[in-house]
This record gives C-alpha cells, structure tokens and sequence, in this order.
C-alpha cells in the first residue's frame, strides 16, 4: 500500500497486468551515449514514462534484473508500505514485529508516487528517479540515472535501534544486532547502462546510512539511462528463513530473484510459509 501521514493510507488493489507498466507497449529507447567529461549533458526531468521505457529496454536486455512485482491480491507476512511522495519513508512491517524502515535517495525533492497497473511505484525526479517493486521477498528498489549530471551517490538512511548497526557483508549489507546475530540483509547491488553493460558500483556505510555509489562517471562512455538497484528483505522473513535451515547466500540468491517460484527451489514450502506468514 502507498502511506501518507499516519491516517491516510492506499491499499494496493491494482492486478499484474500484462499490457501496463513493465510488459507495455513503448516507443523503443534510445540510449544516450556520454563520457565522464561530457560537457553537454544538461540537467533532465526524468518522468514515469521516462523510466517506463528503460525498465523495458532493461528487460529486453537481461529479463532476470528487474522482478516481477507480486500480484496484489496475494497475502504476505510483511505489510508494505510506500510513501505518497519520496520525501517520506518506506515502511516495511508485519504483526507483532518491529518495522524497517529507510528514506529514499534524494527525498527532499518530494515527488509524487506514480503507482502503475502491476504495482511498481515510480518516483520521478530530477536527472534521477526512484522506482519501488513489492516482492514476494521484501521490495527491489531502482534508481534511474538519467545522465553524467545525475549524482554518484544514492544514501537510504536506515530506522535502527539503539542496539543495531550497519555492516557490508559479502558485497551486500546486513543489519547487526548488538549479540552479533544478522536482523536483515539488503542484497548486493548491481548497475547496468541502457546498453546492458555493467556500471560499477558499491555500498558505503556512514552510521545509519546505506549509500550506494555508482560510478558511472568515471566509467568511460556509458549509454544512459543507468539502472541501479538494492533489494531489501524484511526482518522477520530473513529470521524465518534462517529458522528453517538456509543460510545467508541462499536467501540472498532467493531475494535477488524475488519469485515465487525461485523461493520454492530454494526453501521448499516452508520457505513459502515464511514469505507467507503461515
């Protein structure tokens, strides 16, 4: 569902529909190609449409990168919930348990969430924009770069407890509760550049503060747009799946593919009874 201030909440009602949003018909893109000096790249509003066609022109690419969202007619343990602008935060939460919560790179330009026909949540923006898939796994969460102007560096500052910490962990992250015990993970990031080349990138970790640097100035000629992503697991799913036997790199594999069918292979039904809340 898409929050607002803590009265006003949307539910999610929409269906995957196979001729909106990821799977529609879009005129073909057309990458930009620039170098890490480029001098004429001027700012750009990246719009929904915008974003639209890189995601499909990702997908045309390599089709395992961008997840399916989950159907919304489909029960989870973990209740999602996206902000009605990106200034706000993204709550990911079940019941009985404690919310993660983490802000959106470049929130203060406050834009309105574009909720499409299969569920993705699109945040537009200047020379960036933000995009949020519900998961059967937690969210997947896409930064579009537009072009060289567009920052390098995507900070989600993270709700921990007192007791809490950040840590990189196998080129993903974790959070670490003060006995040393893993609470929950974000998978290793990847970028990509409208040409299906990888970008590099990283994270760097400040206090509370997950930032994903991806370097595409400095990568030599890049076709834009670039599309970036972490993946986030809620924490009482990552503690199910632990629970029954399957270590990290597993349930990192399983989140990175975010498919019912992927979290069948990997866990059998009691990983589904996990995602599920049964």
């Amino acid at each position: 569902m898409i929050m607002g201030d803590s009265t006003t909440k949307w539910q999610r009602t929409v269906a995957l529909c196979a001729t909106v949003g990821l799977g529609g018909t879009f005129v073909a893109l057309t990458p930009s190609i620039a170098s890490a000096h480029d001098e004429t790249a001027t700012t750009t509003q990246v719009s929904e449409q915008d974003v639209l066609q890189s995601l499909q022109n990702l997908e045309s690419r390599d089709n395992r990168l961008v997840i399916e969202p989950v159907p919304a007619d489909v029960e989870l343990a973990t209740e999602v919930n996206l902000p009605r602008d990106s200034s706000q935060s993204v709550v990911l939460g079940s019941s009985g348990d404690e919310d993660l919560t983490f802000d959106l790179p470049l929130g203060d330009e406050g834009q309105e969430a574009k909720v499409q026909a299969d569920g993705t949540v699109i945040y537009p923006g200047e020379d960036s924009a933000q995009v949020i898939i519900p998961t059967y796994t937690g969210v997947q969460v896409l930064t579009n770069i537009a072009n060289s102007d567009a920052p390098s560096e995507y900070s989600y500052e993270i709700g921990l407890s007192s007791t809490q910490r950040l840590e990189v962990i196998d080129a993903g992250a974790a959070i670490v509760n003060a006995d040393g015990t893993t609470e929950t993970v974000i998978s290793a990031p990847w970028a990509k550049d409208a040409a299906g080349r990888s970008v590099p990138t990283h994270y760097e970790i400040a206090g509370n503060t997950l930032t994903q640097v991806v370097d595409h100035t400095s990568a030599g000629s890049v076709a834009y747009p670039v599309v970036a992503d972490p993946v986030w697991i809620p924490a009482a799913v990552y503690r199910c799946l632990v629970g029954i036997g399957l270590n990290g790199p597993t349930i990192t594999r399983m989140m990175e593919k975010g498919t019912f069918s992927a979290i069948l292979a990997a866990g059998g039904y009691a990983a589904v009874r996990c995602v599920m809340g049964r």
